[in-house]
């Protein structure tokens, strides 16, 4: 019940934007009071394309999939769609609908869409151009993206280098390094202090932080807030939820970062399907709800398996967090 009264005030916000009949003056104010929040997750692409724009579908409730591969040439100086390798409509609204729940009222967040988890890698990587990358374990995909980098520069870029703990990052990282956070981190569930990183990063100058936020999506972690450069999701796992669309995410606070990155994602050829994109935004209107039971059941399970374990062997399982930073990098 407190959670329905504090999102009262922000579903009439949200209705007065869509439904008013000079919303579009009030739109851009009420987009970003609504970053980061459930309702965003919902309204997030109305509002910003209210007024009728390059995602306008007449007012449409559930918006429709944009199949087209081409599209009629704008007139010249006005924007529109040509080729949906560059530009489409429904990877367009679910851009603004992924920033808007990544980013929050005081730092919004810019996403840029792709075809795989590890095609987002690539991007990231790629659009960096780090001489090393600073990992520890994670991800098998990321050390093949990082192997085949390595390989295109002839093995002078893309080089890994054991992750320093954040106290010992002024004496090991360099300009030009990359940080590569996989956090909480695959299959370990290790959670790495990210704004202590970011801290370090900037403190030494020209060192990068790049988040895989993949096991801990929004609600639960917002990365850029705490210092990240750049997050990265796989969108076919918590995003999308359903098993049923592939795909990754990078987001970014910068908006000519994002720019940067869409061109070399259409330069590439790793934009994703018109399907995939549309799925994973059905599946982004009920990513908190998802996430909030998610985590629920999560622990009901844990404090069973600790009461088990505790029965049998008598050794405690769960119990406080182990890692000092965990409360202020989660949000559920």
């Amino acid at each position: 019940l407190r959670r329905a009264a504090a999102q009262r005030p922000l579903l009439l916000i949200a209705r007065r934007a869509v439904f008013s009949s000079d919303a579009g003056s009030s739109d851009a104010g009420s987009a970003a009071i609504l970053r980061g929040s459930s309702t965003a997750a919902v309204h997030a692409d109305a509002l910003e394309d209210h007024g009728g724009g390059s995602m306008a579908t007449a007012h449409d409730v559930s918006p429709p999939l944009s199949l087209s591969t081409t599209f009629t040439c704008p007139e010249p100086g006005s924007d529109g769609h040509v080729y949906s390798r560059i530009s489409n409509p429904t990877r367009e609204r679910c851009e603004t609908l992924l920033g808007a729940i990544e980013g929050t009222p005081s730092s919004p967040a810019r996403a840029v869409l792709y075809a795989s988890g590890l095609a987002a890698t690539f991007g990231a990587l790629s659009r960096l151009l780090p001489s090393r990358v600073a990992i520890s374990g994670g991800y098998h995909g990321t050390h093949q993206v990082l192997e085949q980098l390595q390989r295109i520069s002839g093995g002078a870029k893309f080089n890994p280098i054991p992750l320093p703990t954040p106290e010992d990052a002024a004496a090991v990282l360099r300009e030009g390094d990359v940080v590569w956070l996989e956090t909480p981190r695959n299959p370990d569930c290790h959670v790495a202090d990210v704004a202590a990183y970011a801290d370090a990063a900037r403190e030494l100058g020209g060192v990068r932080v790049v988040v895989d936020s993949t096991f801990a999506p929004p609600p639960l972690q917002r990365a850029l807030t705490l210092g990240a450069d750049i997050v990265m999701h796989s969108t076919t796992k918590y995003l999308a939820g359903h098993s049923d669309a592939i795909g990754g995410a990078l987001c970014v606070r910068d908006a000519a970062l994002a720019s940067e990155l869409r061109a070399d994602r259409s330069a590439v050829g790793s934009t994703p399907g018109a399907l995939e994109v549309w799925l994973l935004m059905r599946s982004l209107r009920t990513l908190h709800l998802r996430v909030e039971r998610q985590s629920a059941t999560a622990a009901e399970l844990a404090h069973w398996l600790d009461r088990a374990v505790r029965r049998e062997a008598g050794h405690p399982l769960a119990g406080p967090p182990t890692h000092a930073h965990w409360a202020s990098h989660f949000y559920c």
